[in-house]
This record gives C-alpha cells, sequence and structure tokens, in this order.
C-alpha cells in the first residue's frame, strides 16, 4: 500500500505540474489574442497618432509614419514586416500553443483518471486489512 501512496503522490505532482503548463499556455494565448487584435486595429486604423506602451502601465504619444513593424527575431535581429504579415506569425504561433494546450489538457486527464484508479486500489487494500 505503501507504494501506491507514493505513486498516488507522484502523480499528484505530475499533475499539479501540468495545471501550471496548462495555465501559463492560456496566459500566452490569451496575450497573443490581444496582441492579435491590436495589430488589426492598427492596420485597418486612419488615425496617424497612437499611445504606445513604455511598459509598467506607462504611455507617451505617438505619430504613426508607417504602418511598417520591426519585429524582433532573436540575437538583436529584426525584421521589417506590415501589420499583416505580423499577424499571420500571430496565428502560427496561436495555432501551436493551442495544439500544446489540448494535448496537455489529455494529460491531465489521464493523469486524473490514473489517480482515481490508483485510490480505488487504496480503498480496496484499506478493505483487505480491516
Amino acid at each position: 500500500m505503501e507504494e501506491l501512496v507514493r505513486e498516488l503522490q507522484e502523480k499528484y505532482v505530475e499533475s499539479q505540474d501540468m495545471e501550471d503548463r496548462f495555465n501559463l499556455v492560456g496566459q500566452q494565448i490569451n496575450e497573443l489574442q490581444e496582441f492579435d487584435f491590436n495589430l488589426n486595429v492598427l492596420d485597418k486604423s486612419e488615425s496617424k497618432e497612437m499611445l504606445a506602451s513604455l511598459g509598467k502601465g506607462v504611455y507617451i504619444p505617438t505619430e504613426i509614419k508607417d504602418k511598417n513593424l520591426y519585429v524582433g527575431v532573436g540575437s538583436g535581429i529584426f525584421v521589417k514586416k506590415k501589420p499583416g504579415e505580423a499577424r499571420d506569425v500571430i496565428k502560427e504561433q496561436l495555432s501551436g500553443l493551442l495544439r500544446m494546450r489540448s494535448e496537455i489538457s489529455q494529460i491531465i486527464e489521464k493523469l486524473n483518471l490514473e489517480m482515481q484508479e490508483i485510490i480505488v486500489k487504496i480503498e480496496e487494500s484499506q478493505k483487505k486489512v480491516k
């Protein structure tokens, strides 16, 4: 029975780790969806002014000279993209994250079933001891 309890604890820890990953991926999905929405607004807007975030809830009014974006691709390298092109990249990233979230959800379900099975085994072994 001790081995079953240990196995249950391991499954629980793994399940909690997967829950954390699920939540993190969900947060990334929300951020990308918000970014995609903002790019869509920028792309369709005729306005030449906007508020640009400096971070920590601080914004500065800016003038839009053109709608080309400079997208960081790593190692300090930036690529010039139109808002629509950036949205295509975001859609690919969203697709990957949605797949990942689905896979994590399936792992969590599997772990929950395995934990339920272990609990039943523990209960059965306790009945035999009594």
